[in-house]
C-alpha cells in the first residue's frame, strides 16, 4: 500500500479566486468520465463555491451515490488519478480523498439525499444567498488561522461551532424555502 500523507495539513485562508469555480469545472468532467455511472450526482461545495467568500484554496467536490453503490469503488478508481485516501476522517457516512497537485482538490463521498448531502448543499446556497454572512464567516476563518490555528485539524476543531451555527441557519433557511 502507497504511503498516505498526514491528514493534518497547514491552512491558509485567501480571498476568492475566481478560478475556483473554473477548477471545479475540469475536475468534475475528469471525474465524471472516470466514474461514469458509478456517481448520480457532483456539486461544487464549500467556500471556494461561493463567490466572494474568503477559503481555503482548496476546491471541494461533493459525490452523490446511491445506496448500494460503492465509496470503497470509488475511492479505489481515484488512488490511480492522484487521490489520497483518508476513509472517514472523523465525519461518519462520508469518504475524503484529496489531492494537491496541479490543483488542490478534496473529494467527498457520501449518500445521495443524505443528511451529509444535504446540509453541504443548504451551506453552500445558503452563504451564496447571505454575503453579509459570508464575509462575517470569513473573517471569523482568517481571525482562526492568525490566532494560530493554522493547521488543518485545530482550525477545524476551531470553526466547528461557527459551522454548526451555519448549518442550523441553512437547514431551517432552507426548508421555509422549500428546498
Amino acid at each position: 500500500m502507497p504511503d498516505v500523507p498526514a491528514l493534518d495539513e497547514p491552512v491558509s485562508i485567501e480571498q476568492f479566486d475566481p478560478r475556483w469555480p473554473e477548477d471545479f469545472e475540469r475536475e468534475a468532467a475528469v471525474l465524471l468520465e472516470v466514474l461514469g455511472d458509478r456517481i448520480r450526482a457532483i456539486e461544487h461545495i464549500g467556500s471556494t463555491a461561493v463567490p466572494g467568500l474568503a477559503a481555503k484554496p482548496i476546491v471541494d467536490i461533493l459525490i452523490g451515490l446511491e445506496r448500494g453503490e460503492s465509496q470503497d469503488e470509488i475511492a479505489g478508481i481515484l488512488s490511480g488519478f492522484g487521490y489520497a485516501d483518508f476513509g472517514e476522517s472523523g465525519v461518519p457516512g462520508r469518504r475524503y480523498l484529496r489531492k494537491r497537485t496541479p490543483v488542490a482538490m478534496n473529494v467527498h463521498v457520501v449518500l445521495l439525499d443524505s443528511d451529509l448531502w444535504h446540509r453541504n448543499i443548504w451551506l453552500r446556497d445558503y452563504l451564496r444567498t447571505h454575503p453579509i454572512e459570508a464575509q462575517r464567516y470569513g473573517e471569523q476563518k482568517k481571525a482562526i488561522v492568525e490566532s494560530g490555528g493554522n493547521m488543518l485539524l485545530a482550525y477545524s476543531e476551531r470553526k466547528a461551532a461557527v459551522i454548526s451555527e451555519l448549518i442550523r441557519r441553512a437547514e431551517l433557511w432552507a426548508r421555509k424555502n422549500s428546498y
